[in-house]
């Protein structure tokens, strides 16, 4: 192997231990009438197009992007996902975000998911209980150092939800209603997540002085539920990857 080359594969390998450390990123993808995957869709609030959905391991930064057309399009959504299951069914354990955009600026709230096949989070803390139990307040709208980016935008008939945040936050997070059975995970998905999302038209909310919902009343609901889609780590990853699996070998065979 000539020096150029062995320079070449340390310069790679270097990199691939830099990206590393700096954790994956999985991202999944998902298009309208996608075959194949265990999932449920309702149109009855905006035709769903395409969803886009990232996480890193070391930052646990988290970003979500969806679109719908139709005659009447959503003016919000809800999402929870976890790292394949479908969502639905366990409070104390993941994080539900709200997304409104019903106003003349999106807002964006954080709250502990119920459990519930509802809209109930933001008031009530555990459906699995009788009456409304505190509610697990993440973040409110207005405390934005752990939202990155938010933005509604319509374009050619398509509207476009998308969100990037600090997962950490969200993560590190201690729910009242977690047990050792089913502990907090907050937001974050790997090679397979599952997916709790819907949108809504006719949407008026209210919230209180620290950026919490005090109201979500809505005309229409639409859904899509999913377990088990595959996210795939980024193209740049694999190929370090690669490049360090190529180093080793060379190393092996001229040993």
């Amino acid at each position: 192997m000539s020096i150029r080359c062995a320079i070449g594969l340390v310069a790679l390998a270097l990199s691939a231990g830099s990206a590393h450390a700096a954790g994956t990123t999985w991202t999944f993808n998902f298009a309208k009438n996608q075959p194949g995957g265990n999932y449920g869709v309702s149109n009855a609030a905006g035709t769903f197009e395409n969803i886009t959905a990232t996480y890193n391991t070391a930052s646990q930064r988290f970003t979500w992007s969806s679109s719908f057309s139709g005659a009447t399009l959503p003016n919000g959504i809800f999402v929870v996902v976890n790292d394949g299951p479908n969502p639905k069914g366990i409070a104390g354990q993941l994080a539900i975000f709200y997304v409104d955009a019903s106003g003349a600026t999106p807002r964006i709230s954080a709250y502990g998911y119920n459990g519930a096949n509802a809209t109930t989070s933001w008031q009530d803390g555990n459906a699995a209980l009788s009456g409304n139990q505190t509610p697990d307040r993440i973040r409110g709208f207005n405390a934005p150092s752990w939202i990155n980016s938010l933005s509604v935008s319509t374009v050619a008939g398509v509207r476009t939800f998308s969100f990037d945040i600090q997962g950490s936050v969200i993560n590190s997070f201690a729910s009242q209603y977690a047990s050792v059975n089913n502990p907090w995970e907050g937001v974050q998905f790997f090679n397979k997540i599952g997916i709790w999302f819907h949108s809504f038209t006719g949407l008026s909310t209210a919230y209180d002085a620290n950026g919490f919902l005090t109201q979500w009343n809505f005309s229409q609901e639409g859904y899509l539920d999913g377990t088990n889609f595959t996210a795939v780590p980024t193209p740049g990853a694999l190929a370090l990857a690669a490049a360090a699996g190529l180093l080793g070998l060379r190393r092996r065979r001229s040993a």
